[in-house]
């Protein structure tokens, strides 16, 4: 049996603004404790950067030693595989301006977790969006059917690019459409373009950009606002 349910849209999530918090997390189990001091401050990354994390300290050493800088940036890393919107998170420049520790009640596995929580606070404070996967699709087909494939493709909301010969063919007139268009119509459409040229036209595709995806976005927050409570247990 063959699963016709609606694709699967592998939404991404970011922030749109900066955010910066002076957060201690200090808690007594009845035994050794639980201690971390972080200064961060988290901003967009510029669109041309393509790292996911830009992550910079400049916490000294008898502020925060290097191995829980190393654990604040696990913490980090581990979190934007899962984001507060419960996608993977783009984009992100993550810096650590401060902190303190204490001799006994710090370690590296306590700044990872404050890490973590103190990134998702943040978050929430960035003007978090929800991204939405766009394809630049390469079509070709014969001439004759080249009108019909573009009203398609401009229905579905999408963006026409290009559209020259297709000079590598020895035989037929065929042309090459470029358009970019939303993923979510990109998983079935070798399918539907073989209908709309009699099985003439084939594709080639991949992720051009993310961009907001507004309508998911606003769902999204109303949800957060549900279950808007930092874990720091």
């Amino acid at each position: 049996k063959v699963n016709m349910g609606e694709p699967r849209i592998p939404y991404r999530e970011t922030i749109t603004s900066a955010a910066e918090e002076d957060f201690k997390y200090a808690k007594q189990t009845g035994g050794r404790g639980q201690f971390a001091r972080i200064h961060m401050k988290i901003e967009p990354l510029e669109n041309e950067n393509k790292s996911n994390l830009v992550f910079t300290n400049y916490a000294s050493g008898r502020e925060i030693p290097v191995t829980y800088i190393e654990a604040i940036k696990k913490g980090i890393t581990e979190t934007m595989n899962c984001g507060i919107f419960k996608y993977p998170v783009l984009s992100i420049k993550a810096t650590v301006l401060s902190g303190s520790t204490h001799e006994v009640d710090s370690s590296a596995d306590v700044f990872q977790k404050v890490a973590s929580i103190l990134f998702k606070k943040l978050m929430k404070k960035a003007s978090p969006i929800i991204l939405k996967p766009y394809c630049k699709i390469k079509v070709y087909v014969p001439e004759e059917y080249m009108n019909n494939i573009i009203g398609n493709i401009c229905a579905k909301g999408g963006t026409i690019v290009d559209c020259i010969q297709d000079e590598m063919r020895d035989k037929g007139n065929f042309r090459i459409i470029t358009a970019i268009l939303s993923s979510e119509h990109v998983s079935r459409y070798c399918e539907e373009l073989r209908g709309l040229s009699k099985g003439m036209a084939s594709l080639e595709y991949n992720i051009y950009k993310y961009f907001e995806c507004a309508e998911k976005t606003q769902e999204k927050r109303e949800e957060i606002k549900i279950t808007d409570k930092d874990d720091e247990n």
